[in-house]
């Protein structure tokens, strides 16, 4: 019976393009957001701080030094430490009540229990009248919206790693992508160049990479 209903008031059948449209929009938004948060799930800790709040671990480099140990020998190397920050994914996981209008208990998301699947909501939404999917449809799409800034902003906040390891593996030839968890100092390189040299790089701002590479830009040209 059901499967009738749901055929019989699907979106191909559909004539309000502003439901058309409205459909087409969340389910693509929705695709997106599983796509965010497969890439984040692998840098969250295993141990959620509450129901509605998860813990995010990044590497981070964010020193360079480079130093004279012997005569004509300069080796650069970089710090690391693992940071984390916890972020609230209450929209994840709580259906506002302007979209909780079901009697049922929501699915829960793949692998996720604590998830709420919006997809599976979607699709029982399709058993409304037009004259309820519609305001329906208006309202679950901004929550999804909110839900992308959610994902967005950690995302980001992972990202920003990247911008740092990015710039010493292109500057030095290296690959960072093995470095071991928690804190600690990875060699980039050894060179060998005339006199004596001590420097520090604070390398996760922009006007010290730029700092760096000028130093390199240096040690290349000297004689």
């Amino acid at each position: 019976m059901a499967k009738r209903l749901k055929e019989s008031w699907s979106a191909t059948d559909r004539t309000n393009p502003d439901i058309e449209r409205n459909l087409q929009v969340i389910r693509a938004m929705l695709s997106l957001n599983t796509e965010i948060w497969e890439r984040c799930k692998l840098h969250m800790e295993p141990f959620t701080v509450s129901e509605d709040w998860d813990t995010f671990q990044r590497q981070q480099f964010k020193v360079v030094r480079a130093g004279s140990h012997f005569a004509g020998e300069l080796s650069f190397s970089a710090l690391y430490e693992t940071e984390k920050k916890t972020f609230n994914i209450a929209p994840l996981c709580i259906c506002p009540a302007n979209i909780a209008i079901f009697q049922f208990e929501y699915l829960p998301y793949p692998n996720n229990p604590r998830f709420i699947d919006y997809a599976a909501l979607l699709e029982r939404a399709l058993l409304l009248h037009d004259d309820v999917l519609e305001p329906f449809l208006v309202e679950l799409k901004k929550h999804i919206e909110g839900i992308q800034v959610v994902l967005g902003t950690i995302e980001e906040w992972l990202h920003e790693r990247l911008t740092v390891s990015d710039f010493i593996e292109s500057s030095f030839g290296v690959d960072l992508t093995h470095t071991f968890g928690g804190s600690g100092e990875r060699k980039l390189r050894t060179c060998f160049v005339s006199g004596s040299h001590v420097a520090e790089f604070q390398v996760v701002k922009e006007s010290e990479r730029m700092r760096l590479t000028k130093f390199l830009d240096f040690i290349s040209a000297a004689p």
